[in-house]
């Protein structure tokens, strides 16, 4: 009996330790709003570009997972969606993200200005190899938040910048 307890020690000391390095101490990445616009429209309806700063002030880089993000136009939900941004934000800098907004000519929307408000999470694995499996198993899944009001001219392609 006193091997297994050995052996049960000598498993579990490293992996206490290992888990410690998952929860290093970081800033979450702020990200804020800097662009909407019409990127695209058809007969089939019309995909609004949202521009999202992501800024990470941590000494290492963080690998961003999902982008869970809802769009509203005058106070009507019109889009619900989930992209991976497929980057990381480098160290001590700034990554533009690009969220669009699909949405169908089925959806009844006026041809002019309009008030838009996103909301979304991003999440993203935090420093160290344990961090992405625990990310991964859905036991640690750290986010960020975001949310921003302004106005879109509908009628065609236009950028708001900062809006």
């Amino acid at each position: 009996m006193p091997d297994l307890t050995r052996f049960a020690r000598a498993l579990i000391a490293p992996a206490m330790a290992a888990s410690l390095g998952a929860c290093a101490p970081h800033t979450a990445p702020s990200l804020s709003v800097t662009g909407v616009r019409v990127a695209q429209r058809t007969d089939a309806g019309l995909v609004i570009d949202f521009q999202i700063d992501a800024r990470n002030v941590n000494s290492f880089a963080l690998p961003l997972k999902r982008a869970r993000y809802t769009v509203w136009l005058d106070d009507r939900r019109v889009f619900q969606g989930v992209r991976s941004p497929e980057a990381s934000l480098r160290r001590l800098g700034t990554q533009r993200l690009h969220l669009p907004a699909a949405i169908p000519a089925s959806v009844p929307l006026p041809h002019d200005v309009v008030r838009y408000r996103i909301s979304g999470t991003l999440s993203y694995v935090r420093p160290g190899a344990l961090a992405e499996v625990l990310f991964d198993a859905g036991l640690i899944t750290p986010s960020t938040s975001f949310s921003h009001t302004g106005t879109i001219d509908l009628a065609g392609p236009t950028t708001n910048e900062g809006g």
